[in-house]
């Protein structure tokens, strides 16, 4: 390669790496200081913490993109990282969505409530017409498996893609059957379809109690960075995969496919940052007084004792040696931590506002004086 296209070749990727450092860097900004006002109004730690974690989506992907571009065999690695936290934030969504509406036994007993029968959303509709709410423990419970079940997947099969790059058999947007980046994401595809649909269909079945919390957008924030950075890679191998993006220099299809990838998730994440102070904003928690951001420790920013006694109650380690137990068996087992965990829920709450009543399927607040 002559001297001149080397050096179109260092300006271009130095230009690059600019665009995607700003990029990083103001997503990183706006997201801290979304979080650091949530940690200052701690009010709801319950709800807050999941919402925190939520929030540390955006720059998490962002700085593992960034160390993608600037140092590239560490790709593997920063994808890792990506993937789990990506399933995470799903099964976070899910658990902020229960404590809106005060736990899974309280979900049950609104479902219950409901007048009418709740049916799959279309096209689903058309061939499985049986209502999805006559048991309501068991709808509760798949909702959360289902949900739950990304979180395994999608960094298992991260690490099965890494175990097979190592031994030469996968590369990274070859769509050929003989390559295992195909079955991997076609895997990928099958569960993060599975845990969005429980998603929506836990909405839809809820929908009325979870007005008041305005879940649409906090749904949609979610989403958005899953199937984009999902189906965006998608793209990109099937672009390579006709030639459409090909080798640049030394740069293999792979490499510049990866690049690109990376480079847009910088700059989406931007987007992302800005899309989380409308979707989750401080002020909703905002008591008229200020905390300490150092009373706020990891288990708060990360909700992690939150999602242990999440997965200690859906893998118990009797499952390995006995069948599982009935999803109501589940549900009612965590009525008396619920309770407790009630008594905290009003304890948050201050001002004239205190009591938390339901009429029929919508929540209401009663003041002090009524």
């Amino acid at each position: 390669m002559d001297t001149a296209t080397e050096g179109k070749k260092e300006s271009f990727r130095t230009a690059m790496l600019v665009f995607a450092g700003v990029s990083t860097f103001l997503a990183v900004l706006m997201s801290a200081a979304l979080i650091r006002k949530h940690l200052l109004n701690w009010t709801r730690p319950r709800e807050q913490r999941k919402i925190v974690g939520i929030l540390w989506l955006a720059p998490i992907f962002a700085i593992d993109s960034f160390i993608s571009l600037v140092v590239p065999p560490l790709s593997p690695t920063m994808d890792l990282l990506k993937d789990i936290y990506e399933g995470y934030t799903v099964y976070l969504f899910f658990s902020l969505m229960v404590e809106f509406l005060g736990g899974e036994a309280r979900c049950v007993e609104l479902i219950k409530q409901r007048l009418e029968p709740f049916y799959r959303p279309w096209p689903m509709n058309k061939c499985c017409t049986s209502p999805l709410t006559t048991d309501a423990e068991a709808f509760v419970m798949s909702c959360k498996r289902g949900v739950m079940q990304f979180v395994v997947v999608r960094p298992l099969m991260a690490m099965i893609g890494a175990i097979l790059w190592l031994a030469g058999v996968y590369t990274k947007g070859d769509l050929s059957l003989t390559k295992g980046y195909f079955y991997i994401e076609f895997i990928n595809n099958v569960s993060v379809t599975w845990a969005l649909y429980c998603l929506v269909i836990f909405y839809g079945a809820l929908k009325r109690p979870l007005q008041p919390h305005n879940p649409v957008p906090k749904f949609l924030a979610i989403k958005l960075v899953v199937f984009l950075s999902f189906w965006q890679g998608v793209t990109l191998a099937i672009l390579a995969r006709f030639n459409v993006i090909q080798e640049v220099g030394s740069w293999t299809a792979e490499h510049v496919t990866t690049g690109i990838h990376d480079l847009l998730i910088c700059f989406e994440m931007l987007f992302a940052a800005l899309y989380h102070r409308m979707a989750f904003p401080w002020q909703d928690y905002d008591r008229g007084r200020t905390g300490s951001i150092g009373s706020v420790g990891l288990d708060d920013n990360f909700a992690l004792s939150d999602a242990r006694r999440d997965f200690a109650e859906m893998m118990p380690h009797k499952l390995l040696f006995t069948s599982s137990p009935r999803p109501s068996a589940v549900v009612h087992a965590t009525v008396e931590g619920e309770k407790a965990a009630e008594q905290e829920r009003m304890a948050e709450i201050t001002g004239p506002k205190k009591d938390v009543l339901v009429e029929g399927e919508q929540p209401l607040l009663r003041d002090d004086g009524d």
